[in-house]
């Protein structure tokens, strides 16, 4: 699927989701691509599956995190089921300090392990990481 701001495949049980801009129009736009494949995971899944997405931002830079955070809270929070999530972040600035700053929150509450960056010409890499992942969960759920 493609639209003005992102580009959306789904690899195997991972959605791919390369953002060509990141003004607060893509991310509104980027929740209107997420909304339904999250529903249908939660309606399928519960929580008992994590969902795996990888973030491509190579063309369009880090997104507003703040901004991102609060609509991510305001879709989630209106299902009965939150289940974990793995993303890939494939970004040219790897140091990006406002990832970096994501990833150290999330080592706090022992969550590092759901969350890795990746340099553009690694994003093969990230789809197989999360594919890897998704693999030990789908194999043990019944």
């Amino acid at each position: 699927m493609k639209t003005n701001y992102i580009e959306h495949r789904h690899e195997n049980g991972v959605e791919v989701y390369h953002f060509k801009a990141v003004t607060r129009a893509a991310i509104d736009e980027f929740y209107t691509i997420v909304r339904p494949i999250y529903a249908k995971h939660v309606e399928q899944y519960e929580d008992k599956i994590p969902l795996f997405y990888v973030m491509d931002l190579t063309e369009s830079g880090m997104f507003p995190v703040k901004y991102m955070m609060n609509k991510a809270i305001q879709e989630i929070s209106v299902h009965k089921y939150q289940p974990q999530q793995y993303v890939a972040y494939v970004i040219t600035n790897t140091q990006d300090q406002m990832l970096i700053n994501i990833l150290e929150q999330l080592a706090l509450r022992n969550l590092a392990n759901t969350r890795k960056i990746f340099k553009p010409e690694q994003l093969d890499a990230a789809v197989q990481w999360l594919q890897d992942v998704r693999a030990t969960f789908v194999d043990v759920t019944p």
